[in-house]
């Protein structure tokens, strides 16, 4: 499930910058939809947030196919591991 939604994230930051460059006017994705930047007008700020995006829908596309791997690859039944267990795995002493 966290696959796809993460997938569905990645569609709409993609869709969300691909705009930006067809358009010339960005959605700021960190303050909500009703904020729009314009090229002309605000050149810094359109590439910070057209960069935002590009750098969210990357970790959001990472992070789907990397969650709908690991639910194809598991055994039935096995619980999938915690991001604590990755970075100490159980038995493991300090």
């Amino acid at each position: 499930m966290a696959g796809l939604v993460s997938l569905c994230l990645f569609a709409h930051f993609g869709w969300t910058v691909l705009t930006a460059f067809r358009t010339g006017v960005m959605q700021t994705i960190t303050r909500g939809l009703s904020v729009k930047v314009d090229r002309r007008e605000q050149p810094a700020r359109f590439w910070f947030e057209v960069l935002w995006g590009v750098l969210l829908s990357g970790l959001m596309l990472v992070v789907g196919v990397r969650a709908l791997y690991e639910a194809h690859t598991l055994p039935p039944g096995q619980p999938a591991q915690t991001i604590s267990e990755h970075i100490m795995p159980k038995g493991a002493q300090l």
